[in-house]
Parts: structure tokens; sequence; C-alpha cells
């Protein structure tokens, strides 16, 4: 939850039946409207789907329009809701989480611009913050950002997705926490942020910096970049055949946008899972924000699991590769 605004689990909300003339259409969040093919993949599905959301105060429907049309086409006579007491502003901010983390995803174009309703109205979210809201990248919404007026976020911080304030140009608190350190190099992380008005990842790494230089200047051996192929730990695995580091050749929103077209995939039932799947999106922009506040006797645990997790996406990738590879045999 960021500041009291972040949707929470719509599961906390009870599931009620309500009449389907009672329904309103709720504010369009896909610029194409209604996906026919979409709602008769629906209205052939056997089991039962999912509550639609609905704004208790107005019967419009948050999330939830394609099963409408489907019950309806269907000649059903009422529907599953959740009913949610919340104002228009936290009825749209459902309605973009909603599609982002299930059914049929919103296109790359839709949820740029649910993300720039979404910056209007609070500006001072964070750039992850606010992707992570819409189903951006950090990036994606810094190069939003740097579109519209400067008046954007003017109070000069940023609400990250921990819920902290900070402020989007650090480099006035690395330096005062820079000198704090020079003054009192053993003060502790925390003492030196909340003094320095920044976070203790970046006291961290401002102490770090300190440090690696108080090294070199006892050292003639050479420092390599951390992607510098002529580094001696370098291991083969991070470069490309060519020597240098291996890069995506396309952009992961790009990838995912062409996934979400692909008929077979989104009517399916299995390639929606691997959608839905796919659309939560690298954790390392969302992990990088809150590791700093993970409590110490938590680290190990946490740890363990996102080495298990990754192995299990590099056990996919490489099964993924070798039917590639067959398949173009």
């Amino acid at each position: 939850m960021i500041d009291g605004h972040s949707p929470t689990d719509v599961r906390n909300f009870p599931v009620t039946t309500i009449p389907l003339d009672r329904l309103l259409a709720g504010e369009a969040l896909r610029s194409y409207g209604i996906d026919a093919d979409h709602v008769r993949v629906l209205m052939d599905h056997d089991g039962e789907l999912p509550p639609i959301l609905v704004q208790r105060s107005t019967m419009r429907v948050i999330d939830g329009m394609h099963r409408l049309h489907a019950a309806r086409a269907k000649g059903c006579a009422e529907i599953h809701a959740h009913l949610l007491d919340v104002d228009d502003t936290a009825a749209f901010l459902y309605g973009v989480a909603a599609n982002v983390s299930h059914g049929l995803p919103l296109s790359l174009a839709d949820r740029k611009s649910a993300a720039l309703r979404v910056m209007r109205l609070y500006p001072d979210w964070s750039d992850r913050a606010l992707g992570r809201a819409c189903g951006l990248s950090g990036k994606t919404v810094a190069a939003l950002r740097a579109t519209q007026e400067s008046g954007l976020g003017a109070t000069g911080r940023r609400i990250g997705l921990d819920g902290r304030a900070r402020p989007v140009n650090g480099s006035a608190g690395r330096l005062l926490a820079r000198q704090i350190l020079e003054r009192t190099p053993q003060a502790p992380l925390r003492q030196v942020a909340k003094e320095a008005g920044v976070s203790t990842g970046t006291v961290r790494k401002v102490r770090d910096e300190m440090g690696l230089r108080a090294n070199s200047a006892h050292s003639t051996a050479p420092v390599h970049a951390a992607d510098d192929p002529a580094r001696p730990n370098a291991r083969p695995s991070e470069y490309s055949h060519r020597g240098r580091p291996a890069r995506t050749e396309m952009d992961p929103e790009r990838i995912l946008e062409n996934l979400r077209r692909d008929p077979s995939l989104k009517y399916r039932a299995k390639g929606r899972d691997l959608l839905r799947l796919l659309y939560r999106g690298p954790v390392l922009a969302v992990a990088s924000e809150v590791v700093d506040e993970i409590p110490a006797h938590c680290i190990p645990a946490v740890a363990h699991l996102s080495r298990l997790y990754a192995q299990e996406w590099l056990a996919l990738s490489t099964l993924l590769e070798d039917r590639a590879r067959k398949d173009a045999a």
C-alpha cells in the first residue's frame, strides 16, 4: 500500500450475487472496447468465472465487462461480484490493478494511458511504484513522466513501494551522508540515513564507495568495471559470443505485447495463465526498494527462496530453448 491509496486484495471484500439489469458499464480502460472473441471464449468456459468488481455506490463495473457481456449473451439473470465501497479514484486504481494481474491483459498503449492518469492523480508516486500499479517498468514510467509538465511531483520527493518518501535528486542526500560518514565512520546505517534523508541502501553504497577509494589509494592494480570483459572473475555466461555483455535484443514490454496479441495464447486458458505469469514482470525492480527493510532474521529465507525461484525459471528457459532447437531441426 502506498500512502493509503494502493488497492488492497479484493478477496477482502465479500462476494454477492447481483442481477445483471442493475449493473452499469464502468470506465473503459481499453481503447478498442470489448473484445468479441474473448467474450466467446468466456462463454465456452465450463467452470465458474471469478467474481466481477462493482462500485457499490454507483453499481458501475470496475472490472469484468467481458464476463458481464458473456453472462448476458448466455442468458444469465445474475452474476457473482465483489461490491467495493470506494470512491471513483480508488475504483479506477482497482480497475487498472485487476486488468494488469489477471484476465485479458491491457495493451501497452492502454497501460501507458492508465499510467499517465495515475501520474496526474498521484504525481509523488515513484516511477517503480507507478509502474507496479500499471504493469510497466520504472524506465517506461520515467520516459512518460519526462513528456509531461515539470509541475508533476514538484515537491522534489517521491513515494516508493515501501511507502517512504525519498528525494527525486538524491545527490544532496548522498553528499550529506558522505559528510556524516567522514565525521563518524562507525555510525549505524539507519542513523545516517535518517539524518541525510536517504535510504539505508544509499548510505551503504556511499560507504562502500568511500571504502573502495581508500583501498585504491594504496593499490596500483587496475580496476575493472562490473561489466568489463577483462575482469578476471568474469564468467563466460555473462557475455555474448562476441565478448560484450549479453543484452536483450528487444524491449521486454514489447515482447509481452506481442505475446498478448497472439491468438494462440490469449484465446486459450493455459495461454492466459502463461501471460498472467509473465506479466508479473521482473522482481528486482520491486525488491530493490524494500530489500533494506527486510528483517535480518528473514534474509536467509528470502535469499533461499529467490535462488530456488531463479533456478526454476532457468530450468524453464532451458526446456524452451531445447524445444526451439528440436522444432528448428
